[in-house]
């Protein structure tokens, strides 16, 4: 029941205050549905307990708008029992709506906030104040609930990032400029890093200032960053890395280059090469106009090389060959050249002395005393060098021949030699001597080997040869030399040791006949005695003849400039498969010896080490200066202390036991095969050093090899100049007429080349008859040169005499492999007759005769 009402009721409601007062059911029939149920529930609890009663409500007025109200009123029970309540009700729909629209604009900027894929951070001094979903689930929680509440920001910060981003934040709260964004790490709920790129603003919150903050997860993108960082960086190491020079350019302008162009260019860094105003600076000017051509080309469609070899320019301004690859590209949405650059400069330079070299040795090939040669695979001659007149054969007549067409006749298909049966299984071989194809009566070393195409297929041999028809004919004499020295030594030992024991027994024959003078019998036994006596006398006069006394013309020697004289002839001898290495010591001592002999010493003991080393392997001679002191002497018998120059010869050969070494010095003591050797090497060397005042020894071990010593007397005088041994030295050349006489043609064409080289006019003699013929013929004759032992009843002295006595003004020079006694005297040489020994050098020819010319005396 309603007792009073004001007239804003009608205003309000829309009801006129009598209606309401007569019946107050029409208040409660415009309360809004929604709110009824709490309205009349309030009404309830406020009668019941006679509380005040407050509520905000709805109504909906007559015109069908709504109003919010607010009831505030106070109960009271009157004495009927019913509850009556005094109050107020305003309308605050004003307000209300207000209020509203400010909830549903919350509603909506939350409901945005919620729904956004940023995360939403407001925090101050360190401390969350709100998160949104997106926060949390970025951070690794589940929802809001999960995310910890009032908790501290730098708890879900990456230790790395903790004071950076709290110096921004307290920078921001105060106002500081700091950056609006940046991108940090974060922690996830599990520990996890989460890059965010962050936003951050100053913002009022709950009237103070806070720190708001937006962010949104970049790990991916991060770790896509990163990882084409990595690949960028791999490239870029790979670009920096490479042997290969990298430059891109514009037009002409440089934009990248790496830092192997600028080591190919001699730059410094890379960025150098970028501030040159056009990369045809780095181009040699005369391949310019190549460039351009390509360019040309290129742009205009037509086919242009995919690689060039030009000549660049250095920092320096030096050239430098490079080989360039250039392609086209998009860089930057321009067309670019990009090439690669690889320095060819070592490539050029080998290929020049490439060429420089083959021109060297198809000269070599061609001025050579060696002949080289090639076959195809048919065996049939391809090539030979110019170097083969010297056979007296040319070339082009051999080439499409086989070896078999040049031996003719000579071929025995049942018995083909070494190097037949080489080539036809596709061996190499080396050294091989045998007769010369072309003459057989000249001899030739010969090495070779199979040639094969890159697939395996073969294709031929390719070799050289040379003659070594001297070589054979001096090892001829070097033999029969080392063989007559040996037998002399022991024919000679004996005769003076049987004449020795003839002297005493043809002593005391005499003495006995002088006591059995009366008896006649006696007298003529001893007469008999006597006789064969004489008979004994003229055995060993004819032994002693026969075993020549060695003759030495010793003098001060530079035994190094021997050595290195004989260094080429002792290789050759030697062969391809053994290496001679020579070491000499410094400032060594003369030493007093023949030259020749000492030169004839090495030699054999060379061929002795070449034959312990069938397989090949290394000969050295060493030199050094020695001091042989008496207890030395004590201990090696015939020594005289004293200072010495020592040869040492090493072989690395198969060596020998110490029963051979006991013997190796005897005469005729070999351990070859018959034929193979006449033991005799060893006995002259032997010979030689006693008999130079000298010391050898000889020190050997099984398959390790063997070392001969030579020890010669130091010379105390300086070393004879007068005689050198290098037979290149110069010397004047002759015009005079030379009758040269020597039995044998291969002998005698020595010294007729040696000196018709030298401008001498040679007449030459096989015997003792031609050389007089030539004397009598009248013509001009100066000089008579003739071998001492001649065939035909007349030996060299008697033709000397008997050309006197033609020509009183001759002059003569004797020539001979041994000291003959017709030109000896006790050892040493006649004074009246000039000499040279076989085998003799050009420069000792050439000198000997000049000066025999000259009427020197040497």
């Amino acid at each position: 029941m309603t007792v009073g009402i004001s007239a804003a009721v009608r205003a309000i409601y829309g009801l006129e205050p009598e209606r309401v007062i007569a019946d107050s059911s029409v208040l409660l029939d415009c309360l809004h549905p929604e709110d009824r149920e709490e309205f009349e529930a309030s009404l309830r609890n406020s009668a019941k307990d006679l509380a005040p009663w407050m509520l905000d409500f709805r109504i909906i007025d007559t015109a069908g708008k709504i109003h919010w109200m607010r009831g505030n009123s106070t109960p009271h029970r009157q004495q009927q029992g019913e509850v009556v309540w005094d109050g107020l009700l305003l309308d605050i729909s004003d307000s209300m709506n207000a209020a509203e629209a400010l909830k549903s604009r919350d509603r909506r900027f939350r409901a945005l906030i919620e729904g956004s894929i940023q995360g939403v951070l407001v925090h101050r001094d360190n401390q969350v104040l709100f998160a949104n979903k997106e926060c949390a689930r970025i951070l690794g929680f589940k929802d809001l609930d999960d995310l910890p509440g009032g908790g501290s920001v730098e708890d879900h910060l990456h230790p790395d990032e903790r004071d950076r981003l709290r110096h921004y934040g307290e920078a921001r709260v105060r106002g500081d400029p700091v950056p609006k964004t940046y991108e940090a790490r974060a922690l996830r709920k599990d520990g996890s890093t989460v890059w965010l790129d962050v936003r951050a603003t100053r913002v009022e919150w709950d009237g103070q200032p806070a720190v708001q903050t937006v962010f949104v997860d970049i790990t991916e993108r991060k770790l896509a960053e990163e990882e084409l960082r990595r690949s960028e960086q791999r490239l870029r190491n790979l670009v920096d890395g490479s042997i290969q020079g990298l430059i891109v350019h514009v037009h002409t302008a440089p934009k990248f280059a790496n830092q192997a162009l600028a080591d190919i260019l001699g730059y410094d860094t890379a960025a150098e090469i970028l501030r040159l105003e056009s990369v045809d600076d780095l181009v040699h000017p005369d391949d310019r106009e190549r460039i351009l051509e390509f360019r040309e080309a290129r742009l205009r469609g037509r086919e242009a090389p995919t690689i060039m070899e030009l000549r660049a320019v250095r920092k320096d301004g030096a050239a430098v060959w490079v080989e360039l690859r250039p392609t086209f590209i998009d860089w930057d949405g321009e067309q670019a050249i990009q090439s690669t650059v690889v320095d060819i400069s070592e490539r050029k330079r080998a290929e020049q002395e490439l060429r420089e070299s083959e021109e060297r040795y198809r000269d070599m090939a061609e001025v050579s005393v060696d002949w080289f040669w090639e076959m195809d695979e048919n065996l049939r001659f391809t090539y030979l060098s110019a170097s083969l007149a010297v056979l007296g054969a040319e070339p082009a007549d051999l080439v499409g021949r086989t070896r078999e067409d040049l031996m003719g006749d000579r071929y025995d298909p049942d018995n083909p030699d070494e190097e037949l049966l080489a080539l036809r299984s596709r061996e190499s071989f080396r050294g091989l001597e045998r007769p010369s194809d072309v003459k057989p009566d000249r001899w030739v070393r010969v090495s070779g080997g199979p040639i094969f195409s890159a697939d395996g297929a073969f294709r031929g041999y390719r070799g050289t040869s040379s003659e070594i028809t001297e070589q054979k004919i001096q090892e001829d004499r070097l033999r029969h030399a080392q063989k007559m020295e040996a037998v002399g030594q022991l024919t000679g030992g004996v005769a003076h040791d049987f004449n020795n024991l003839l002297a005493v027994i043809m002593g005391h024959v005499e003495l006995l006949g002088d006591r059995l003078e009366d008896d006649e019998n006696a007298r003529d036994n001893i007469e008999i005695v006597i006789r064969a006596m004489d008979n004994a006398a003229a055995l060993t006069d004819r032994l002693l003849t026969f075993s020549r006394q060695q003759t030495l013309s010793p003098v001060a020697t530079d035994v190094t400039v021997l050595i290195g004289g004989l260094e080429d002839m002792l290789q050759r001898t030697l062969g391809e498969t053994i290496d001679l290495r020579v070491i000499g010591a410094e400032d060594l001592w003369p030493a007093t010896i023949d030259a020749h002999q000492f030169e004839n010493a090495l030699v054999n003991l060379s061929i002795n080490a070449r034959d312990a080393m069938p397989k090949g392997g290394m000969l050295t001679i060493e030199t050094a200066k020695v001091t042989l002191d008496r207890t030395y002497a004590d201990q090696n018998e015939g020594v005289v202390p004293g200072d010495y120059v020592k040869v040492a010869v090493s072989d690395t050969g198969f060596g020998m036991s110490p029963e051979v070494l006991e013997k190796v010095f005897e005469p005729f003591f070999t351990t070859k095969d018959v034929g193979e050797g006449s033991g005799l090497g060893l006995s002259m060397v032997y010979g030689f050093v006693k008999q130079s005042d000298g010391h050898i020894t000889i020190y050997s071990e099984i398959e390790r090899g063997t070392t001969v010593k030579l020890y010669m007397p130091r010379s105390r005088t300086d070393v004879d100049t007068q005689h050198p041994t290098d037979d290149r030295q110069d010397f004047a050349r002759g015009s005079e007429h030379v009758l040269v006489v020597e039995d044998d043609e291969n002998v005698r064409n020595v010294p007729v080349n040696i000196l018709r080289g030298q401008g001498y006019r040679i007449v030459e003699a096989a015997n003792a008859k031609e050389a007089i013929e030539q004397l009598e013929t009248g013509q001009s004759c100066d000089l008579l040169f003739a071998d001492v032992v001649l065939p035909g009843g007349m030996n060299g002295i008697e033709l000397a005499a008997e050309a006197r006595r033609i020509r009183p003004d001759i002059k003569v020079l004797h020539t001979t492999g041994y000291a003959e006694n017709a030109v000896m005297r006790q050892g040493e040489l006649v004074p009246e007759v000039m000499m040279v020994n076989k085998p003799y050098r050009r420069a000792e020819l050439l000198r000997k005769v000049r000066a025999t010319l000259d009427g020197e005396k040497i």
